[in-house]
């Protein structure tokens, strides 16, 4: 899943204990004092492990795969070989060979090379296939076909994997030790920048190859009410048609309840969509709402949910204007009117 970290503010009220300072305080801080404390000295063998690693990604990037070839067949593992040069604030950073084609600056055409010749595991095109997946449409280097490739990854490699490998591609859940969860290419996809159509036309492509909509990511610690559905990512993208076609292959609008999802106010998939779209009200995404809350709806949308606060749908649509538009005539006659909690209300609103 996308993990989005924690972010701490810094606490500065130490500072408000220097008031009674002397003139040298004014001046500016030694040199020596700016210099970046060099936590790593980079030794002789390592800087000639980085000057090979080096070589292999720079063959890599321009795709000259007789090069390639000649490194790899004396070394076949030479892929995740870890090298360490200094950054610039003085530490040491780790790098491998993998981590360039992981970019996406790496031609496809060298990729399935790799793929063929076997220096690539059918592990390691999971994790490509995942990463992709994951930030389709997004660019993280200024190589301007960055976008282009990474989509060249993804459709080659659902097939690859797809005929070669079909139980791995059911069963991968992408387990990176810095994230709370574990995650399968149904919902990796869902998390994707590229548009609805392309992540759409993925997605039933891993559906042919034996993917489910009932699949979800796993938290680690076994909380089940953490875990991310299709139905929830589908929402997002405002398809009526992706919505019901989700449903109608099973997934459950009412799988999770959220009660202990306090990041999210405890709230349901409706209560969610009415405030994550309540700045996008153009007409056309009114009537795409419209549509889904529709949709959510007849097939057993549970209208009566509350969030943490108390609020139902009814409080959501006057909250996050919603109100004089379709959305509130559907719910007109299915809900009791809102228990907006005027206490909570403008702190509710901030927060989200």
């Amino acid at each position: 899943m996308h993990d989005l970290g924690n972010h701490h503010e810094s606490d500065h009220d130490d500072y408000d204990d220097h008031d009674d300072h002397d003139d040298h305080d004014d001046h500016e801080p030694p040199y020596e004092d700016i210099i970046p404390e060099i936590t790593h000295v980079i030794t002789p063998e390592e800087a000639i492990l980085y000057a090979q690693v080096k070589v292999l990604k720079d063959f890599l990037r321009s795709g000259n795969n007789e090069q390639i070839e000649i490194i790899l067949s004396d070394k076949p593992n030479f892929l995740t070989v870890s090298a360490s040069y200094m950054c610039m604030c003085g530490c040491s950073m780790p790098t491998t060979p993998f981590e360039t084609i992981k970019s996406a600056i790496v031609p496809l055409d060298t990729v399935k090379f790799l793929i063929n010749k076997n220096y690539m595991s059918s592990l390691q095109m999971c994790e490509l296939l995942y990463e992709s997946l994951c930030w389709s449409g997004a660019r993280s280097t200024d190589i301007m076909d960055e976008i282009t490739i990474k989509n060249s990854y993804i459709d080659y490699l659902i097939e690859t994997i797809g005929e070669n490998y079909p139980e791995l591609l059911k069963s991968y859940m992408h387990d990176r030790e810095d994230s709370d969860y574990t995650v399968p290419f149904i919902i990796a996809v869902l998390y994707g920048y590229e548009s609805p159509e392309k992540i759409i036309g993925w997605f039933k492509r891993l559906l042919h190859y034996g993917c489910k909509v009932e699949q979800t990511s796993h938290s680690k610690d076994g909380d089940t009410a953490k875990e991310q559905t299709v139905i929830e990512l589908a929402v997002k993208l405002r398809d009526p048609e992706f919505v019901k076609y989700c449903i109608d292959l099973g997934a459950d609008v009412n799988k999770f309840k959220y009660e202990e999802r306090y990041h999210c106010f405890g709230e349901n998939i409706a209560l969610r969509m009415l405030k994550r779209n309540a700045t996008t009200k153009n007409p056309e995404n009114i009537i795409k709402i419209t549509q889904i809350l529709q949709i959510l709806i007849n097939h057993g949308l549970d209208m009566h949910y509350v969030n943490m606060f108390g609020q139902n749908i009814a409080d959501y649509v006057q909250i996050f204007g919603w109100n004089y538009t379709s959305v509130q005539s559907i719910i007109v006659g299915v809900v009791p009117t809102g228990i907006i909690n005027e206490s909570v209300n403008d702190f509710f609103k901030a927060k989200s």
